[in-house]
């Protein structure tokens, strides 16, 4: 089933303005076209950290602060076409399987004027549960 919903959810990108998908035992269980790390919070708003454990995730960009939340939900794996170097070595360390198509040395910011400032503020940090309340804290 784990890579039937990997397909799954990366199949969603770009349907209805998707950029975010996760997906679990051959279903959607959750969509968003927010940018950023917002749709990791707003599917824990709609549903406890448990629900979303072992899904695929298929996001359009990833950056640490990204899959630090992935492994935060529980998930297994995670896909998108464009990964920092942070993620791609934070999810090594977290064995989480990241599939990406191309990767960057950082995420840039929306201004495009340096390093994404979620990615930067969990740029050291290991631990997932500290990683989800730094983040958390940012965005509110």
């Amino acid at each position: 089933m784990k890579n039937q919903d990997i397909a799954l959810a990366k199949s969603f990108l770009g349907k209805d303005n998707t950029v975010f998908a996760i997906a679990k035992n051959g279903n959607i269980i959750f969509t968003s076209s927010k940018k950023g790390i917002q749709p990791f919070f707003n599917a824990l708003e709609k549903n406890p950290q448990e629900f979303y454990s072992g899904c695929s995730i298929a996001d359009r960009i990833i950056g640490k602060a990204a899959i630090m939340l992935a492994a935060y939900l529980g998930a297994k794996e995670v896909y998108t076409p464009l990964a920092s170097q942070h993620a791609i070595n934070a999810s090594l360390k977290l064995n989480l399987n990241l599939i990406y198509n191309e990767s960057v040395a950082f995420i840039i910011n929306r201004t495009q004027t340096g390093m994404c400032p979620m990615e930067e503020a969990v740029l050291e940090v290991e631990d997932v549960e500290k990683a989800f309340d730094i983040l958390k804290s940012k965005l509110t």
